[in-house]
């Protein structure tokens, strides 16, 4: 071997022999730090070696950029300390919410920071912002004192072995996915984590988003489509009009829907047992009404994403794993939904939640949705507060009374609860106990769960209060209860009776003499179930989930894999595809959401004893003044009054308006502006 070629094997060998041997250490501590335990990580290397394997390809492919680098110090420790930092808010987002972390999360930074005191002590946040301070120093010093490689980089034979790690990664994830070592099916996401390692996950979640486009997908399949879900849906309606027959005319019902934060049956907990029933009226309604177990995506958290599938009909499983579409496509495009479909049987459309109108982008997807309406907390008096923070939902009752009431015809009102939110802090926080609980096979969470029941029990009495004020009314309505996804109490398939984590419960109230019809359902059929049993099948959406739940034998849709390769078509079609749905009925537009059924409105604002008082309309604790464009601290009187220290106006006049303010800066709606002369 001549000597050029041994300096070549040399260069190579020990740069990618220490970068192979760096990556093993690092993944086994990133996996350890993960799981929380040094004894899992070596349990499952015993059983899964090869996967750990992959999951260390998955970071030497990541630390290969060292070979590009000559601070090799400063390289090693920057990428060592993302991958163990990755590692750490894995393991306490795992604690707090029983979800790993995803790529989504850090489009969720915003949103997160809002809470973050509502799940960590100020002694935890203080920590992690030391604990970040000091890391990011130590990468300073490091940076600036650690040696240089005195080796000379050779950059033509670094940068060929980068892509030789790149192409043998891409052959042995091939090679991985053949042999089961890996998988892309991300239906269970901690259990995917469990048993295919954080960091090819977690990969996984950053790089891929959005949907596939199906094989089959043309103008002339979804045209295809369409027609076979139209004739479908034709003998759908006909075995309704046969099955059901109701009171009075359903199609002129109110459609009320609440969405309940972290609500589910609690009986369900094996080996937990209360002084008395946590929730009378839910457990009450399911005997009498229709009801079924609810199939959700999520654990602990995401409600956006159950109230996704709720709202649009479609289904997230055909996503990027842990994907939140309200912070992706659903920014900037409108989507198909059943506020669109029963606006064609002229419906308003209304949204409430007892929570900040820009939690999830809320403020701007809704428009996308179709929603007329938006009542966000901002625009409600919600004085009662959880022990943590939340908005009780008592809260919810006097603004979905307002929607319906405020226009002359029907009514479509999706209402998403908080009160049920995390984090349980155990039950000697609570002003009122109304739940004891008398026996709990694991002590660990026995406090916290005793504090969760306790909100399920006022959770309950809302509804039961809302189903009185509605029946008040003596309008034909349906009111739809059902639990986003299970609480954050570290609940597993086998601590449950369902068996199943994923699964919560919905119920259907009726005052019309709706028969009982009880099915299981997915998130994403859910409005399509209760539109049949009001005999409407508005929306191509509807049509296709209903041909699949109620259709005649040997339809089409009877089978599930084929009812599913047409909405993953739909779906695709018109999120990512060419709008081939659009060429038979007219596409969705956003909407001018208005925020609050009682708009803010101004009517004067003058100067007095050194103070700007505003006067108006349906002012509230969050209504604040803006002056030449800038905030001013302001002091809520009553509904009609407000006032703020007056600064120094302009010699012209000031411009001055009110605004309701959401997450602490942002404008969510604002009044007529006025001038007013110093």
């Amino acid at each position: 071997m001549n000597d050029k070629l041994k300096k070549i094997l040399n260069y190579l060998i020990n740069p990618i022999g220490i970068l192979m041997l760096f990556s093993l250490c690092l993944t086994f501590a990133v996996d350890a730090i993960s799981r929380g335990s040094i004894s899992l990580t070596t349990t499952y290397i015993s059983k899964h070696g090869l996967t750990f394997l992959f999951n260390a390809l998955v970071i030497l492919l990541t630390l290969s950029i060292t070979l590009l680098i000559r601070r090799k110090y400063f390289a090693y420790l920057l990428l060592s300390a993302i991958w163990l930092g990755l590692s750490i808010t894995n393991n306490i987002l795992l604690k707090l919410r029983g979800v790993p972390l995803t790529g989504s999360d850090f489009k969720l930074i915003e949103s997160g920071l809002k809470i973050i005191d509502t799940y960590l002590s100020k002694e935890s946040i203080k920590a992690i912002i030391i604990g970040v301070f000091v890391i990011v120093s130590i990468l300073i010093l490091v940076f600036i004192f650690a040696p240089k490689s005195k080796k000379k980089i050779n950059y033509l034979l670094a940068t060929l072995s980068i892509i030789c790690i790149f192409f043998t990664a891409n052959i042995c994830t091939s090679l991985a996915l053949e042999h089961s070592i890996i998988s892309t099916n991300f239906w269970n996401l901690s259990t995917n984590y469990e048993d295919y390692g954080f960091p090819y996950c977690f990969s996984r979640t950053v790089l891929t988003s959005g949907m596939k486009k199906p094989n089959s997908y043309s103008e002339d399949s979804i045209e295809s489509l369409i027609d076979s879900i139209t004739n479908s849906s034709a003998n759908v309606e006909t075995l309704a009009s046969i099955t059901n027959e109701l009171t009075s005319d359903s199609s002129n019902a109110n459609i009320i829907m609440v969405q309940l934060e972290s609500f589910f049956d609690p009986k369900y907990i094996k080996g937990a047992e209360y002084d008395i029933d946590p929730i009378p009226t839910f457990s009450y309604l399911k005997e009498n009404y229709s009801t079924g177990s609810f199939s959700v995506s999520t654990i602990g958290s995401g409600t956006a994403n159950t109230e996704f599938e709720t709202i649009s009909g479609l289904n997230l499983d055909f996503f990027g794993p842990g994907e939140y579409p309200y912070n992706t496509i659903l920014k900037n495009k409108a989507c198909s939904s059943i506020n669109y479909a029963l606006k064609e049987s002229g419906y308003s459309t209304h949204a409430i939640h007892n929570h900040q109108g820009n939690f999830y982008g809320r403020n701007t997807v809704f428009s996308n949705l179709g929603f007329d309406t938006f009542t966000p907390i901002e625009f409600m008096n919600a004085t009662e507060k959880t022990p943590v923070g939340w908005a009780k939902d008592s809260a919810l009752i006097t603004p979905i009374m307002e929607s319906l009431t405020s226009t002359e015809g029907k009514d479509f009102i999706y209402t998403i609860s908080v009160q049920g939110h995390g984090s349980y802090i155990g039950s000697d926080a609570l002003e009122n106990k109304y739940v004891t609980l008398t026996s709990i096979e694991n002590e660990g969470i026995a406090s916290a769960l005793e504090y969760y029941v306790n909100q399920l029990y006022e959770m309950d009495v809302f509804i039961a209060d809302l189903i009185e004020a509605v029946s008040s009314l003596n309008e034909d309505c349906v009111i739809v209860f059902y639990g986003d996804h299970l609480p954050s109490l570290g609940l597993t398939d086998e601590s449950l009776s369902t068996g199943n984590i994923y699964e919560t419960e919905y119920v259907i109230w009726d005052n019309m003499g709706l028969e009982k019809n009880d099915v299981d359902l997915e998130a994403y059929q859910l409005t399509s179930k209760v539109l049949y049993d009001l005999h409407m099948n508005n929306g191509i959406f509807t049509q296709l989930h209903q041909s699949y739940l109620f259709g005649l034998e040997n339809e089409q849709f009877a089978e599930k894999d084929s009812y599913l390769d047409a909405l993953r078509s739909l779906q695709y079609d018109i999120l990512y595809g060419d709008e081939y749905l659009y060429n038979s009925q007219e596409a969705p537009k956003p909407t001018n959401l208005q925020f609050g059924i009682n708009p803010i409105i101004l009517n004067d604002v003058y100067l007095q004893d050194g103070q700007l008082v505003a006067t108006g309309e349906n002012f509230n604790q969050n209504t604040i003044f803006l002056v030449d464009g800038n905030f001013i601290n302001t002091t809520f009187i009553d509904s009609n009054t407000v006032t703020c220290p007056a600064p120094e106006l302009k010699p012209k006049g000031s411009a001055i308006f009110l605004g309701q303010i959401s997450g602490g800066a942002q404008l969510l709606s604002a009044t007529v502006t006025v001038t007013v002369m110093p």
